[in-house]
């Protein structure tokens, strides 16, 4: 089977500003993707564009492997939380589900399953204007369950929850993905989050899809970083800098990303480059400072 979404080139202007630039996302069946980024780097206009609430200026979308158009029957397959979700206020949670029950032409008696999966079928009869943040955004994910679609876009699904309510969701996302085969797209700020759920993370700012990486790559050896005590400091950093890739330096101490080399081969470098060590450790970089780096790397490049 091919990609579930795939966009080449994919853009998306608002008069002069370009608010998703040259985006080439492709997401494997069967697997959460997450979109990592500040807020205004893009990800909810690319969504929009995938649900067809936002036409692209430039570049193509692929959904199932067929290209997606506006009005598509392709959205039949397709579940989604745009934003913060909106309903009719005055209407309760189970008379808001018939409507959109009506829309994708299921059965009312699936919604009692999504209301549960949630934890707000006791509320059913409550008016939505009643509903906290936390139950509007449980009430949304209910909603996109909705015809049990091949395919989940979620904007910040966790915002409002509390920390039981988030753990609630994470679970119900990755048991959607090995039970019923969904493939998940959702975005998030929180970056434990989405480590805690997603296998791929893809990372933008201002528009662009910087880096893509698999979670296993994130957990291992790629992010180590090495801190090294170094005799005579001052007469190695330009040497250094060649060597590793220089994250912070301090007193006689550098902290470099060993880019998956082994503490063996870390050494190996210094010696070959005749840097005397005194000391040096391995560091587990977190997913956040991974993130903070590419970020500052990335702001640096723009300022030159």
């Amino acid at each position: 089977m091919g990609y579930i979404i795939e966009t080449t080139s994919l853009s998306k202007q608002y008069g002069h500003e370009t608010v998703v630039n040259q985006v080439n996302l492709k997401v494997q069946p069967g697997t959460i993707y997450g979109l990592l980024g500040e807020n205004g780097a893009g990800k909810t206009t690319l969504m929009k564009m995938l649900t067809t609430l936002a036409l692209p200026t430039q570049g193509a979308i692929k959904l199932f492997g067929t290209t997606l158009e506006r009005n598509s029957d392709l959205m039949s397959e397709v579940g989604a939380m745009i934003e913060t979700p909106v309903f009719y206020s005055s209407l309760s949670a189970e008379e808001n589900l018939m409507i959109h029950c009506r829309y994708k032409k299921v059965p009312l008696s699936d919604m009692k399953e999504y209301l549960e999966m949630l934890g707000i079928y006791k509320h059913r009869d409550k008016k939505v204007k009643q509903f906290s943040l936390g139950m509007k955004q449980r009430l949304g994910l209910a909603r996109s369950l909705i015809g049990n679609p091949r395919l989940l876009i979620l904007d910040e699904p966790i915002n409002g929850l509390d920390p039981s309510g988030i753990k609630e969701i994470r679970e119900l996302l990755i048991r959607l993905k090995k039970e019923r085969g969904t493939t998940i797209l959702l975005s998030s700020h929180i970056l434990n989050e989405i480590e805690h759920c997603a296998d791929t993370i893809g990372f933008m700012h201002k528009g662009v899809l910087c880096k893509e990486k698999g979670i296993g790559e994130l957990q291992d050896a790629e992010i180590r970083l090495y801190e090294i005590k170094i005799k005579h400091l001052d007469l190695h950093v330009e040497k250094l800098k060649k060597v590793f890739e220089v994250v912070n330096i301090y007193h006689q101490t550098v902290v470099v990303s060993a880019a998956g080399l082994t503490a063996t081969e870390a050494i190996k470098r210094l010696i070959e480059n005749e840097i005397e060590m005194i000391e040096m450790k391995a560091l587990t970089e977190s997913l956040e400072d991974y993130y903070m780096t590419m970020i500052a790397e990335r702001k640096e490049g723009e300022a030159i």
